[in-house]
């Protein structure tokens, strides 16, 4: 295996196990929790239109013009999203969601009501893993997931 593929999948590996926490703290709620790590176009489609959908975060690739690139190099285009009724927080840990642009896009589908989170420019995975840790080292984002998703009623 090349050195940079074994690098992304350890790094992959630490960002799946640092979201654990959220996805008990939600459980133990009693709110339904889907974990895909490989979220089809379908699938992330689906997320958003689902009646009872509350909480969604992705950790995609994102693309400069605003696109999510999914499993299998599918793309996904923020115009492609209807908004469940009951969403309230997104978390897009994609590269280039925050920037101005493109949060625009994806707050102008979602609603004003729903409360998004995402990183302008390209964050590293240092950096998503601390927010999803902690929080205390990250200075491209405030706060931490696990504050995000006590928010979520």
């Amino acid at each position: 295996m090349p050195k940079d593929d074994f690098i992304d999948r350890s790094l992959r590996r630490r960002m799946i196990r640092s979201v654990k926490n959220e996805v008990r703290y939600l459980k133990r709620k009693g709110l339904d929790v889907v974990f895909n790590r490989n979220a089809t176009h379908s699938d992330f489609k689906e997320a958003f239109i689902h009646p009872v959908a509350k909480f969604i975060m992705e950790a995609s690739h994102g693309m400069p013009s605003g696109y999510l690139q999914l499993a299998n190099n599918e793309k996904f285009f923020p115009d492609e999203v209807k908004n469940s009724s009951n969403l309230q927080k997104v978390v897009l840990e994609s590269c280039f969601q925050g920037d101005e642009k493109n949060l625009q896009r994806w707050q102008n589908v979602l609603g004003d009501d729903v409360d998004i989170t995402a990183w302008e420019g390209q964050p590293s995975w240092e950096s998503l893993i601390d927010f999803n840790n902690s929080g205390k080292n990250n200075e491209n984002q405030p706060g931490n997931l696990m504050d995000v998703v006590k928010e979520v009623k």
